[in-house]
């Protein structure tokens, strides 16, 4: 199996299968974001993926409404 890198927004996720599982690592820039596991492929990136829009929406959250940060 092979490591797959996909983009999402502003992140690049690099995913592949760990021993028993399959990881998923979430980068902005160089700078690794989140990671995540799951049984599949597809599991690890969708975990990834709820996981980045969790914190987009905390981003989000604290800025005001012209989307300057508060």
């Amino acid at each position: 199996m092979t490591f797959v890198t996909e983009r999402y927004g502003r992140y690049e996720i690099k995913s592949g299968p760990l021993k028993e599982v399959w990881g998923a690592n979430a980068f902005r820039g160089k700078a690794l974001v989140a990671k995540a596991a799951g049984s599949s492929r597809d599991e690890a990136l969708s975990n990834i993926k709820a996981r980045l829009d969790e914190l987009d929406a905390i981003d989000l959250s604290g800025r005001d409404h012209e989307g300057a940060p508060s």
